[in-house]
């Protein structure tokens, strides 16, 4: 034991410090528990809430497939393209919605790596995929079409 004042060593039973004269403060150190083969125990670990897991999931598909239920309807009627403030309002929010989905989808694998957590994000990954592989071969396309007039070509696209 130690000086709480000095750092000096103390002898067992003394109630002063012999080097500054301070008293002895006497503090109780839990001590690791020790099993048969004398080597100590690991900590207890919290078991993860798979159930949290799982909800965070379906949270995340419900925000997928809520927002796009709304998003292409409003698009197959064009009243994206009859009011583009309303158009690129919608457009933000939908991609909102999708990084949020994703977010939680992420948070949900991290913090309790259920099941159904590592099944969706891996079904989340090969969706993204295939949206990029999509609107590469979109634009591709309407480069080829458009030539030099590409900007005019998009809009009327």
């Amino acid at each position: 034991m130690f000086c709480n004042s000095c750092g000096s060593p103390i002898g067992d039973g003394q109630k002063f410090c012999a080097n500054c004269g301070a008293p002895v403060v006497q503090t109780h150190v839990a001590q690791p528990q020790v099993n048969v083969n004398n080597t100590v125990a690991p900590a207890p670990v919290k078991p993860r809430n798979k159930k949290k897991g799982n909800i965070l999931c379906l949270i995340s598909m419900a925000v997928i497939l809520v927002s796009t239920a709304i998003i292409v309807p409003l698009s197959v009627t064009r009243v994206l393209d009859d009011y583009p403030v309303v158009g690129i309002t919608v457009a933000m929010v939908y991609v909102a919605a999708i990084i949020a989905a994703y977010v939680i989808m992420v948070v949900s694998l991290v913090k309790y790596r259920s099941v159904l957590s590592k099944i969706m994000i891996v079904i989340y990954i090969v969706a993204l995929v295939i949206f990029f592989i999509a609107a590469v071969i979109f634009v591709m396309g309407a480069v080829m079409d458009c030539g030099n007039d590409f900007v005019n070509c998009l809009h009327n696209f």
